[in-house]
């Protein structure tokens, strides 16, 4: 804001803060990825009664964009399929896995998980520790070396991402256009979905 004052063109990357001022959002479509999230997930399950977990850390916009688009997708095309909980994250692989193996020792094992959040090492691990990687239904966000691991392995079954290195570039196209008058909105950038066949960075 103090930077917007001044007349300084401030961009978002990647997670959204409408309420910062900022001059603009450059990155995905959010709410559209957490729909194809919940389209990959639906079209994975049996055409019957199912639960699905949602791991998710609070603080950003961009998990709450994916999590409104994923129900909204699960409610008008697969209602036989009802989200359990959520499970709130940190972020950290291990707080994560001691999280979701409490939540499995209490709770019916989910059919799917969709991590919102970050920690894709974390849920995978739960998952091996309890028996049931490789046979739940396992997509998460952003194509890393540790989540084309996670792939490769079968543990993972779906990574949804972004052109970070093509979002940085038209960030700091806008910054120098809206530097010499122009204000055009930039488009989202393509949301890329990542299995075990085409997961190489």
């Amino acid at each position: 804001r103090k930077l917007r004052s001044v007349g300084m063109p401030v961009v978002c990357l990647t997670t959204d803060l409408p309420s910062s001022r900022r001059s603009t959002y450059v990155g995905n479509d959010q709410y559209a990825a957490g729909s194809v999230a919940a389209l990959l997930i639906g079209n994975g399950l049996p055409k019957e009664r199912n639960n699905i977990l949602i791991v998710m850390s609070v603080p950003f916009r961009c998990q709450q964009e994916r999590e409104m688009g994923f129900r909204r997708v699960l409610r008008s095309d697969f209602p036989y399929l009802k989200i359990e909980e959520r499970v709130i994250s940190d972020d950290r692989p291990e707080t994560t896995c001691e999280q979701l193996i409490r939540f499995f020792e209490t709770n019916d094992h989910p059919a799917a998980i969709y991590n919102v959040a970050g920690a894709n090492r974390g849920v995978a691990k739960a998952l091996e520790t309890v028996g049931k990687a490789g046979k739940t239904v396992f997509v998460g966000h952003e194509l890393t070396n540790n989540s084309r691991a996670l792939l490769e392995s079968g543990v993972m079954d779906y990574v949804i991402s972004h052109d970070f290195a093509g979002e940085l570039t038209a960030a700091v196209r806008w910054i120098r256009d809206n530097l010499n008058g122009a204000t055009a909105e930039p488009p989202h950038s393509q949301i890329l979905v990542h299995t075990r066949y085409n997961c190489g960075l």
